[in-house]
């Protein structure tokens, strides 16, 4: 993966570092709602967030199948934009198979990202979220569930792989 100019503090804006949050408590809602209706477990065992993303988006009462589902789908359309990019190689070549993923949350100030790594399958790997807000460098944002990132980055069509 290609090495941007990024900050490991969170001392920038705090507008950008409440987006990041907010993204975040989002993603880790929604995957923990996801895992409940994939298992089928009891409602009592949802978290409040879980709870509230289900009532924000009209999925409590139906189908566990399809709840799963619409979660999915709803958060692949939370997205401004995937994308790929793919390594080094030579002219003439074989088609270039996508080696890094980004997918951008928000754009302006604050902006949002997730960037990382493709497997070849592709899967992705290495995830990192990033905000930045006007004049400043990208900032990794850490205090995020990293599963559920993953998760997340997992919902998306990355190619078809070798």
């Amino acid at each position: 993966m290609q090495v941007h100019p990024m900050t490991t503090t969170q001392t920038q804006s705090k507008p950008a570092v409440a987006n990041a949050a907010g993204w975040a408590d989002e993603i880790k809602a929604a995957y923990e709602a996801w895992q409940f209706y994939r298992q089928q477990t009891e409602e009592s065992s949802l978290s409040t967030a879980a709870r509230s993303f289900l009532n924000q988006h009209g999925l409590r009462d139906s189908i566990y199948d399809d709840v799963a589902e619409a979660i999915e789908e709803a958060m692949r359309e939370s997205v401004l934009s995937v994308e790929v990019r793919s390594g080094w190689y030579s002219p003439g070549w074989a088609q270039a198979e996508p080696v890094e993923f980004r997918l951008m949350l928000s754009s302006g100030g604050p902006a949002l990202r997730i960037t990382g790594d493709l497997s070849f399958h592709p899967y992705p790997r290495d995830c990192v979220m990033a905000y930045q807000d006007w004049d400043t460098p990208w900032t990794c944002y850490d205090d995020v569930d990293r599963d559920a990132l993953e998760w997340f980055c997992c919902l998306f069509y990355w190619g078809d792989g070798s």
